[in-house]
């Protein structure tokens, strides 16, 4: 799909705010309600917008330790390591990679025990390497 700058200011104004009006798009981009409507239906249909979510501060929520685990070498079978994870809802984001490591994981624990149940788990699978997350330095949008 071809995207022209008016479908790029959409996406840009969503990316910013997903709960964003529509009423409130086509004033940003001069153009009438049912026409942003369509754009941003056709925009869903060809999956470039994927989903609507939000951005959490998980400190806030009491999980103080977010970190980065990479991973190579393991002993079994992608799905079956997937599967495997499904267990801890503190792993956000699994990542295949090239290079070094084979996968790198991001989540958030609570505490130093929490994180340390999962990597006993993670290393009876393979070697793992941990990165504890100490600020966010950049987190800006795309576009």
């Amino acid at each position: 799909m071809n995207l022209d700058i008016t479908d790029i200011k959409i996406l840009k104004l969503l990316e910013k705010n997903s709960r964003l009006p529509i009423r409130q798009i086509s004033k940003e981009v001069n153009m009438s309600e049912p026409s942003v409507k369509q754009r941003i239906e056709k925009l869903e249909d060809n999956n470039i917008i994927k989903e609507y979510t939000i951005n959490i501060d998980f400190k806030k929520l009491g999980f103080s330790l977010p970190f980065f685990i990479a991973l190579k070498d393991l002993k079994i079978h992608y799905d079956d390591f997937s599967k495997n994870l499904e267990k801890y809802s503190n792993i956000s984001k699994i990542y295949s990679l090239t290079g070094k490591y084979n996968y790198f994981l991001k989540g958030y624990c609570k505490n130093l025990e929490e994180l340390e149940e999962i990597l006993l788990e993670l290393k009876k699978h393979g070697e793992a390497e941990t990165y504890l997350i100490l600020d966010e330095i950049k987190n800006n949008n795309l576009l």
